[in-house]
């Protein structure tokens, strides 16, 4: 499995849809319909916001996780192991 989970998302004002960002903030902190599952602990997931031309943020971001991901401890949080419910080939 992942020991964390990364979510790259427009920046504010950046959606092409004008409040997708502040609603996928709200689903994703359980504020908003569709409510998702909490598979993946908050303290293994990072949202971060901008465009595809913020090449800077993105990486600062990256490695910032990087670094708050291998200081937790490895014990109760991390990730359940992805299992394919169907055979992918047929």
């Amino acid at each position: 499995g992942a020991d964390g989970v990364m979510l790259t998302a427009c920046r504010e004002g950046g959606c092409e849809f004008r409040l997708g960002d502040r609603w996928s903030s709200e689903r994703l902190l359980g504020e908003r319909e569709p409510h998702l599952r909490h598979s993946v602990p908050p303290s293994r997931l990072q949202v971060t916001f901008a465009s595809a031309h913020d090449d800077e943020v993105l990486s600062t971001a990256l490695a910032e996780f990087r670094i708050r991901i291998e200081t937790l401890e490895a014990a109760s949080d991390r990730l359940p192991p992805y299992l394919r419910r169907a055979p992918h080939h047929a």
